[in-house]
């Protein structure tokens, strides 16, 4: 576990902790009022300010040291609660918060270590109580489990150990779905670095087809004009696989500075394919549900298909296209346009604006085609600060 999760989880145990440490003074000296100072009222002061004192100087322990110190802290009070009230106290939910707590920050062997001490001490007060040197049941136990006190005291001990367990849990779930989603993240951006392994294009072009999308997407949703069934967040990372076949393609097709022929066109064409073959093979692998890697092989296969049926690579046409692939096709031919090529210029926004126009109801979904025109100036805007841009010739 990281060092920062240790402190973040022991910050709020000790912060709920020394509220409870308050009550828990102010409980016993509410007691030391109506039934006479006893050692164990004041051994509670002594716990209840130790507590306190913790949360107060904890930026100047390590996360070790304080997980140490409250196992220290519950072991000694559940003890004396044991020898004090025998069985019948509330002593092994102490020595069980001890144990919480210390979990936290100790390795395994040191864990197994402290329950064995704990369980050493619990073996012999029972041993003490088989031979009736304390009395498993006191002679006032109806009395005691019955009172006000003793439940709003246990309340109070209850409530730490909930309290703990929750943000303990809540904080390392938090912490695995973090991890989870770095980790995923990374993956994603490690797939989409083999489509540049060779391709002239860059990773510019790969973070900016992501921006469009988001840009698209936000435009979608706000007129309502799409029911979409990803996120946001799904279809930018998706749109980032698009060009992943292209590791297939040779090299002098991918950097050839004129047309290509027909057959290599149809040698070029293969790239969808063997993207949706590639991420296919990791979802086949992966063997569960991935709803990017899902929208990646969608958008890798389908991104060259056309609205009227005359694209690549399974001539699908009108709504057939997925959503996804669609939009897909409107950032990518925005960027191929803007973008200075081996076998073209750079063309200005005005300019491709204009010759993306041409294509509307036939390369582009007619519909989807007036919201990005919506938000074109957006498109502009990306591009501008995209790094590359500024290296690239515009023409016309």
């Amino acid at each position: 576990m990281s060092s920062n999760l240790e402190r973040s989880i022991l910050n709020r145990v000790l912060l709920i902790m020394s509220l409870g440490g308050v009550l828990i003074f102010g409980l016993s000296t509410m007691r030391i009022v109506t039934e006479g100072f006893q050692p164990k009222f004041g051994l509670m002061w002594l716990v209840a300010a130790s507590i306190i004192s913790l949360r107060l100087f904890r930026n100047k322990l390590q996360a070790k040291a304080i997980g140490f110190l409250l196992f220290a802290l519950f072991t000694i009070m559940g003890l004396v609660a044991l020898l004090n009230d025998g069985l019948a106290s509330i002593g092994s939910i102490f020595l069980f918060l001890g144990l919480s707590t210390s979990a936290v920050v100790v390795g395994t062997k040191t864990f197994f270590l402290l329950i064995g001490l704990q369980f050493t001490a619990f073996s012999a007060i029972t041993a003490l109580t088989v031979m009736d040197v304390l009395a498993p049941v006191p002679d006032d136990t109806v009395e005691y489990l019955t009172s006000g006190k003793t439940w709003l005291f246990h309340g109070i001990v209850i409530s730490i150990g909930a309290a703990i367990s929750f943000y303990g849990s809540n904080l390392l779930g938090q912490w695995y779905r973090n991890n989870l989603t770095e980790t995923k993240d990374t993956f994603y951006n490690a797939i989409s670095i083999l489509s540049l392994a060779r391709d002239t294009e860059t990773g510019e072009h790969i973070a900016r087809v992501s921006k469009y999308s988001e840009i698209l997407y936000d435009a979608l949703t706000h007129n309502q004009k799409e029911q979409l069934h990803f996120t946001r967040d799904e279809l930018k990372k998706s749109v980032r696989l698009h060009d992943v076949g292209k590791i297939s393609i040779s090299d002098a097709l991918l950097k050839k500075p004129s047309k290509l022929s027909e057959d290599e066109f149809e040698e070029m064409k293969l790239h969808t394919t063997v993207g949706a073959d590639i991420i296919g093979s990791i979802l086949n692998h992966h063997q569960r549900e991935d709803r990017v890697l899902s929208l990646g092989q969608s958008v890798a296969l389908n991104h060259h298909e056309n609205w009227d049926g005359s694209g690549y690579p399974n001539g699908l046409e009108s709504t057939k296209i997925p959503i996804e692939a669609r939009i897909m096709a409107i950032a990518d031919v925005y960027d191929a346009l803007r973008s200075k090529r081996p076998y073209k210029t750079a063309y200005s926004h005005a300019e491709t604006i204009r010759r993306m126009t041409s294509m509307s109801g036939s390369k582009f979904d007619p519909d989807l085609f007036e919201t990005f025109l919506s938000v074109a100036d957006q498109f502009d805007r990306a591009y501008a600060t995209s790094p590359v841009s500024k290296e690239d010739d515009i023409d016309g």
